[in-house]
């Protein structure tokens, strides 16, 4: 596979000849390997490699940059590089394409924001679930001596929000009440061991819970633990939940990702407890937002996970164009499964019956 040529090639274990075909740009790799592969050349002991890895570098249409680094997970050290040529050459937008881009690291972001001019400034403070993960980007835009006034007060607004407060409530005294009672609105609702479902649940949830649950939860019910998490939940400000989609459990997460509020789904897509089983699970629900589903299918170290791709192909949810462009990476028998589910749109099924055929006049 291509990455695994890119490892070898840092690992130095890569003929000569063929790494003179990378630094000459003449080796088939994706975009991203190749420009990183190019990148670890401009190291290299040799200085012809280096000088064609340079020049192959200079090649690369400004358009494939910006598409490198608007990738979610493109390598660091990728945009080490643009945001240097970015300084020297006066090419802003690959700064802001750094900016805009969910993977790029936090304290990267903060680095950034002490010498960025206003516009981009502007492009981080508008990001608030990354202000609240890594507050240090705030003390950051307003060391920097290009900050204006609205951008301050933004980033004063937001430390108000969801610091200040929240430090004050929690000097406050918490009142005291039975910790065993699962609660909804003002009436106690003893839950038994075991799952709650039916008439039970709706004494315990709202209809506007039930209604994002997954159509197996409703069928067969829920824990009184996981009904516990919904209630704590619903008792959350925003802000509050934005916190818990950042820094709390896995099951509030879970809950979390179809909240009605755009902002607590993003901090849950950017919450560092974020795990990769977590996302195979957001990708088989069928009550998640497009949106969502858009998000993780353009996560390039998500999408590398087969399960999340055949689970995406597999979710009626997901758009059509998405699920098409997957569907030649999935196995024969999942194809052959999937040209027979009634479950997905009636063009994944024909389109899927088509390469079942194609594949077959391969041999």
């Amino acid at each position: 596979m291509p990455g695994e040529i890119v490892e070898k090639l840092k690992a130095g274990t890569v003929p000569p000849a063929v790494v003179t075909l990378i630094a000459r740009g003449a080796f088939p790799l994706p975009l991203e390997d190749k420009v990183e592969a190019l990148l670890h050349l401009l190291n290299d002991s040799n200085e012809e490699t280096r000088t064609m890895a340079g020049g192959t570098l200079e090649q690369i249409p400004e358009s494939s940059v910006l598409s490198i680094l608007t990738t979610p997970g493109t390598d660091i050290s990728v945009m080490y590089f643009y945001a240097d040529v970015a300084e020297r050459m006066g090419k802003q937008q690959y700064l802001e394409a750094i900016v805009q881009n969910p993977t790029t690291p936090d304290e990267y972001i903060a680095f950034l924001a002490t010498r960025l001019p206003p516009n981009l400034l502007d492009v981080i403070a508008t990001n608030q679930v990354r202000l609240i993960r890594h507050p240090q980007i705030m003390d950051s835009i307003e060391m920097n001596p290009q900050v204006g006034r609205d951008i301050l007060r933004r980033v004063k607004e937001v430390r108000e929000e969801f610091f200040l407060k929240k430090m004050a409530a929690e000097r406050a005294p918490t009142p005291a009440g039975p910790a065993a009672l699962v609660k909804y609105g003002d009436r106690g609702v003893t839950v038994a061991p075991g799952a709650v479902k039916g008439e039970a649940l709706a004494r315990v949830l709202p209809a506007e819970i039930i209604a994002t649950l997954e159509p197996h939860e409703q069928a067969e019910g829920l824990s009184p633990e996981r009904i516990s998490t919904y209630q704590k939940l619903l008792k959350m400000t925003v802000p509050e939940r934005i916190q818990a989609a950042l820094k709390g459990s896995k099951e509030e997460r879970t809950a979390l990702i179809k909240d009605p509020n755009r902002i607590v789904i993003e901090a849950v897509l950017a919450s560092p407890k974020l795990s990769e089983p977590e996302v195979e699970t957001y990708s088989t629900m069928r009550n998640l937002s497009e949106d969502v589903i858009r998000r993780i299918a353009s996560n390039r170290d998500w999408i590398k996970n087969h399960k999340i791709v055949l689970n995406l192909v597999n979710n009626p949810k997901t758009p059509i164009a998405i699920s098409l462009a997957f569907l030649n990476r999935l196995h024969e028998r999942e194809v052959h499964k999937l040209s027979r589910d009634k479950n997905v749109p009636d063009v994944i099924r024909k389109a899927a019956g088509r390469l079942m055929l194609t594949r077959r006049d391969r041999g």
